[in-house]
């Protein structure tokens, strides 16, 4: 969210977007109406004439008018050039939720807690139609924004559709001022038939408090007690439910399309505002406040702009920054657009694509500052949470190809803002709000926390099989572990056990790579497949891998008839709590190798003594006999590969004298 403007006032109840000029008109629960200029964010004027809380407001889209509805029952026309009310229509005989202008004709439209609709004509000041069937509070009611249409919402748990076409006819027909002076007294008593309910869409299970048009598309979105927005399509004959959007945690206050993209935004008493994906019916984004619950939403007719008003005032925003980030140099605009650095030629007009930006942020790039010098630009990038903040040091390449720019590689550190100072300098606001200033390329250390995010990534590549990937996966996190720089006893520690995890991961991995591809023709070949599978079940894993490879032993010695190993297999594999169709399974193989507690076959394995695995020849080493281990990963050699390179860092060598891993200042004192 981009805020705009935001106010501090008694709570709003109701907004109002004016079509042409920066202004907003907001209702207030303690009967003022203010009108704010948001570009200059300053109060313009107020307007107290309402008795009570003001809930409905209104710009009209070509005269200086606007109009209220309040709790005083009264609904009231005012000018706001001549900064006064220029009538009050009465008629409702209780509250008055929503008041809305015609965009064409000279019509109001209210909605009340007398259950009732009307439609007034602020012309001749009269009311020309009042729509009944509803039978508890009518919340909102709005006109179509081209068709002869009204949608209207109720505490009844319905959302109703209403056909004005008869009214429209009635009142552009001869005599209409005529006909509406007469009428006025039957519309009252008895209802017409100018206005006749076209739709009833049943399928909130509570309330509704809001119900909206879609600009363009047949699509009526609702908001209710339920807690869901639902999205209802409509036809000539029939409206029915779409889909519902579920996440709201309390009352749906309001629910509004986007204008322009295939968005929904709602907010509600749980003290956020969500974002929804019309085509996933998911969400996108939410925004929450800490203490105030939201009640209205308003979009802007002509720009991407949205107002929304809470306890304890209200607030206009954007869902995303649109302004590109931009540099001029001479006659050069440098700026960001879909992930690529562009340049624009103000002489040639010529417009081409100089390089791809790195990936990886999920915020656009907020600022730019270009160094006409080194040819370089400072991105910046700013995160919700400003201390999530980056920026990027790129070099142009000089010879971009405009049909296919390369990705340059940038460089990252954290920063609110970077500017260029000098040719070779820049300053940097950090997040203390202090002013740093760097020479050349900023500083970009690896990270201990960066390392096991790359590491839950290992563990998913492991889940899904691909074996190969991720041996080198963690290899690469193996041979990262001794460019960090830590703090305290605590990470070194953690650096330690990152080693420890790649080592026994890459060791088993790459032995299970090796028993996939050994032929199974033979008897011994069988046997030694079986012994590695059996030797994998001792490498350290997370409990969801060893899971997985318990099962592929215990198949293994099943079907070898080593069925006193493979009751072994199984009792651990219990022990890890697997699911429910896994256990099933591997106690009915349990109590098949119970009834015959023997091993036909001797292999080259004792569970009962401890080992090593030797990552060369992928044999145990039991305790007791010579080993040789690689410096780096700890990983366990027979004597005869004492000298070799090491097969899990494959950079150290086996059996080499060193003084060990020093990634702190705490490691040499």
């Amino acid at each position: 969210m981009l805020t705009k403007f935001e106010t501090k006032s008694a709570r709003v109840k109701g907004l109002s977007f004016h079509p042409k000029r920066p202004w907003i008109l907001t209702s207030l629960h303690n009967g003022v109406i203010q009108l704010w200029d948001y570009r200059m964010c300053t109060l313009i004027d107020k307007f107290d004439e309402h008795d009570g809380p003001v809930r409905g407001i209104d710009f009209h889209k070509q005269q200086p008018l606007f109009v209220s509805g309040g709790d005083d029952y009264k609904i009231k026309v005012w000018n706001y050039k001549l900064r006064r009310c220029l009538f009050t229509l009465l008629g409702h005989l209780d509250y008055i939720r929503t008041t809305f202008f015609h965009h064409e004709y000279p019509w109001i439209l209210s909605a009340s807690d007398d259950q009732t609709i009307r439609v007034w004509n602020w012309q001749s000041r009269t009311c020309v139609c009042v729509l009944t069937g509803h039978n508890h509070y009518v919340m909102c009611a709005q006109f179509h924004p081209s068709e002869d249409l009204v949608v209207s919402a109720s505490l009844d748990q319905t959302v109703r559709v209403w056909d004005i076409s008869g009214l429209r006819k009635k009142n552009l027909s001869p005599g209409a001022v005529e006909s509406d002076v007469r009428g006025i007294t039957g519309v009252d008593l008895f209802g017409t038939t100018d206005a006749v309910v076209k739709h009833v869409l049943e399928g909130h299970d509570r309330g509704v408090n809001w119900a909206a048009f879609h600009p363009t598309m047949p699509l009526i979105v609702s908001g209710a007690d339920d807690r869901q927005v639902k999205i209802w399509r409509m036809n000539e004959s029939k409206a029915w439910e779409v889909d519902t959007c579920r996440g709201h945690y309390n009352n749906v206050s309001c629910a509004v399309f986007h204008p322009r993209q295939e968005l929904i935004l709602s907010n509600s008493e749980d003290k956020s505002i969500r974002v929804w994906d019309m085509s996933k019916r998911t969400g996108v984004q939410t925004f929450r406040r800490d203490h105030d619950r939201f009640w209205v939403l308003a979009a802007h007719p002509n720009l991407n702009l949205f107002a929304a008003g809470h306890d304890g005032g209200m607030i206009v925003f954007k869902l995303e920054r649109e302004r590109p980030a931009y540099a001029v140099h001479g006659n050069m605009l440098h700026y960001v657009k879909d992930q690529f650095l562009r340049q624009l030629d103000f002489n040639s007009s010529k417009d081409v694509a100089v390089m791809q930006l790195r990936s990886g942020s999920k915020f656009p790039v907020f600022n730019m500052s270009y160094n006409p010098a080194e040819n370089a630009v400072l991105l910046c990038t700013r995160a919700s949470n400003l201390e999530n903040s980056t920026y990027d040091l790129y070099t142009i390449p000089k010879d971009a190809d405009s049909q296919n720019p390369d990705a340059p590689e940038g460089k990252r550190s954290s920063g609110l803002t970077a500017v260029w100072v000098a040719r070779n300098r820049f300053a940097v606001l950090d997040r203390m709000h202090s002013v740093r200033l760097k020479n050349g390329v900023p500083a970009v250390g690896l990270k201990l926390n960066d390392l096991i995010q790359r590491l839950q990534l290992c563990y998913q590549l492991t889940t899904v099989g691909k074996f190969e990937e991720a041996v080198e996966k963690f290899r690469s996190i193996l041979l990262s572990v001794p460019l960090l720089v830590v703090d305290n006893k605590q990470e070194i520690a953690e650096a330690q056990q990152l080693i420890t995890i790649c080592r026994e991961y890459i060791v088993g991995l790459s032995m299970e790579i090796e028993r996939k591809k050994l032929p199974k023709e033979t008897l011994e070949q069988q046997k030694r497949i079986c012994e590695m599978a059996a030797y994998f079940t001792h490498s350290n894993l997370q409990p969801v891998h060893m899971i997985l490879v318990l099962r592929t032993a215990l198949n293994l010695f099943f079907k070898l008839k080593n069925f006193k190993t493979a009751a072994t297999f199984a009792r651990r594999l219990l022990e890890l709590g697997p699911k429910p169709e896994v256990a099933q399974q591997t106690r009915k193989i349990l109590s098949a190798c119970e009834k015959n507690p023997t091993d036909a076959y001797q292999l080259n394995y004792d569970m009962h003594n401890p080992f090593d695995i030797c990552a060369a020849s992928y044999r145990p080493i039991y305790r007791g006999k010579p080993v040789e281990k690689c410096p780096l990963s700890g990983a366990c050699y027979s004597p005869e590969f004492k000298g070799q390179i090491c097969r899990v860092t494959t950079v150290t060598e086996i059996g080499k004298d060193v003084i060990g891993l020093r990634i702190s200042p705490l490691q040499f004192r």
